[in-house]
C-alpha cells in the first residue's frame, strides 16, 4: 500500500500535468493496440482513482432526483430523436438488430469520461484557469479524444459534432451536477445502439443541429 500511497501524493501534487499525461497516453494506448480501447479507458479509470477529489458542487443539484432523472434523460435523448427522424426521412438511416453486447462498455465509458473530462480535469482546470478556459480546454479535449489519429483528416468532418457533445455535457455538469451529465451520457450512447448512421456532411449537420438545439434549451429554458 506504500508505494501507491506515494504515486498518489505525486499525482495530486501535479494534477494537471498527470492528468494531461494521462490523456496522451489513453489516445497512444487506443491507437498502437489490439485492445486498444479497454486500455485508454483503463488509463483513464486509473487517472481517476489516483487523482480523485471530492467537490462539493460537483455532484449538487437544485431538482428533485425524479427531475433531475427525467431532464437528464431528455438532454440525452432528444438530439438522437430529433436526428433520427430527419435522417430516416432522407434515407440516411440504418435501423438493424440492436448491438446490446456493446451495452455494458458503453455505460462505463461514459461514466469513465464524465468522471475524467467533466469532474477531474475541468476541476483542475478550473481552479488554476477559471471557469472559461476550462470550459473551452475540456470541450476541445474531450472532441480530439474521439477522433482516431489514424484518420484524423478523414473523420475531421465529426469534430463539430464532439465539440457540441461536449459543450451538452458540460452544460449539464454546471447546471444539474454530474450525475445529470452522466445520465444524460448513457442515455445519449445507449440510443445510438439501436441504428447506423452515415457520417456525410448531411449527417452532422443534423445531428449538430439536434444538439445546438438542445443546448440552447438547457441553457436558456432551463
Amino acid at each position: 500500500m506504500l508505494p501507491m500511497k506515494i504515486i498518489k501524493n505525486i499525482c495530486n501534487q501535479n494534477r494537471v500535468i498527470f492528468l494531461i499525461l494521462t490523456y496522451v497516453l489513453s489516445i497512444l494506448a487506443r491507437e498502437i493496440s489490439s485492445e486498444g480501447i479497454a486500455i485508454s479507458y483503463t488509463v483513464l479509470a486509473l487517472s481517476i482513482l489516483l487523482t480523485y477529489k471530492t467537490r462539493g458542487n460537483s455532484w449538487e443539484s437544485n431538482l428533485s432526483s425524479l427531475d433531475l432523472f427525467y431532464a437528464s434523460t431528455f438532454s440525452g435523448l432528444v438530439p438522437r430523436y430529433l436526428s433520427v427522424m430527419i435522417l430516416g426521412l432522407m434515407g440516411q438511416l440504418i435501423i438493424g438488430p440492436p448491438r446490446f453486447y456493446s451495452l455494458p462498455m458503453l455505460i462505463l465509458t461514459s461514466i469513465i469520461e464524465e468522471l475524467y473530462f467533466r469532474a477531474e480535469l475541468y476541476g483542475e482546470l478550473e481552479s488554476r484557469y477559471g471557469g472559461r478556459r476550462a470550459y473551452l480546454m475540456t470541450t476541445c479535449l474531450y472532441a480530439f479524444f474521439h477522433i482516431p489519429i489514424v484518420a484524423f483528416f478523414k473523420l475531421l468532418s465529426l469534430l463539430p459534432l464532439f465539440l457540441l457533445l461536449g459543450i451538452l455535457f458540460q452544460e449539464l455538469r454546471l447546471r444539474w451536477g454530474l450525475t445529470s451529465s452522466i445520465i444524460a451520457h448513457i442515455t445519449y450512447n445507449i440510443i445510438g445502439i439501436f441504428y447506423t448512421v452515415s457520417f456525410e456532411i448531411f449527417s452532422v449537420f443534423v445531428i449538430s443541429a439536434s444538439l445546438i438545439i438542445v443546448i440552447l434549451l438547457i441553457k436558456f429554458l432551463a
